[in-house]
């Protein structure tokens, strides 16, 4: 592993060598320094840290939720049908190493309770607000909990038939 001197050091002269091919009467003028590359790697590196930091936490919140889902889902499901699904979340992603991939639990089970119609999941649905939009109600249900929304009454706008260019009497 490259100290951040040698890194530092490394990209300061990729740098300049593009500056002098790009520039290269003013190569000198434009030249970056080891120390400010030291300075940028510095920071690109704390700024790496946050990023992996933040998508461990976003990780440990998927699986805190694909667990909640998946307890949910056994106590609403037939038993028969939870183990099923539990057999082919097994035989699908059991040999991974989950770690990093926890969104595919949430999704797994959020996408069980959806399409086995959860009382759960229509009630708690993150999306409900939306359920009183035209274009959802159009769709017919709401992509998130399965719901079945109608047009309001006064949604529904009145069809015209399509008339042909030459009428009949």
């Amino acid at each position: 592993m490259l100290t951040i001197e040698q890194r530092a050091a490394r990209a300061a002269k990729k740098r300049n060598r593009k500056i002098a091919q790009a520039y290269p009467l003013f190569a000198d003028q434009f030249a970056v320094s080891v120390e400010s590359q030291v300075e940028r790697l510095k920071a690109q590196d704390v700024e790496a840290a946050q990023h992996l930091e933040r998508h461990r936490k976003f990780d440990e919140m998927q699986f805190a939720l694909g667990m909640k889902y998946r307890e949910i889902a056994k106590s609403e499901m037939q038993e028969n049908v939870w183990q099923d699904l539990e057999n082919r979340y097994q035989r699908i992603f059991g040999k991974r190493d989950i770690s990093g991939q926890a969104a595919f639990l949430a999704d797994w089970w959020h996408c069980a309770l959806r399409d086995n119609n959860s009382a759960w999941l229509q009630n708690n649905c993150p999306m409900s607000e939306w359920h009183a939009l035209e274009v959802y109600q159009r769709a017919g249900r709401c992509p998130c909990c399965g719901r079945k929304l109608f047009l309001s009454t006064e949604q529904k706008k009145p069809e015209y038939k399509q008339r042909g260019f030459i009428h009949s009497k």
